[in-house]
């Protein structure tokens, strides 16, 4: 971004938020009560998808329209 420095970077936000989305996703007691190893990771992965999916929805629809 040289030449950019001033401007603003919206999307720094958006991905800054999507990290978090992604991170409050750990496995409950039960969780890793029922499953071990690779099926915990497995599960975790596709409950952070889903979390992210419905987070994207959610800030697309947030965004001003141009």
């Amino acid at each position: 971004r040289t030449g950019l420095e001033s401007n603003p970077y919206p999307q720094r936000g958006f991905v800054s938020a999507a990290r978090d989305v992604a991170a409050a996703v750990k496995p409950s007691a039960e969780d890793i009560a029922a499953h071990k190893g690779v099926k915990i990771a497995e599960m975790i992965h596709a409950r952070r998808i889903l979390a992210l999916t419905e987070f994207r929805g959610a800030f697309a629809a947030a965004a001003p329209r141009a």
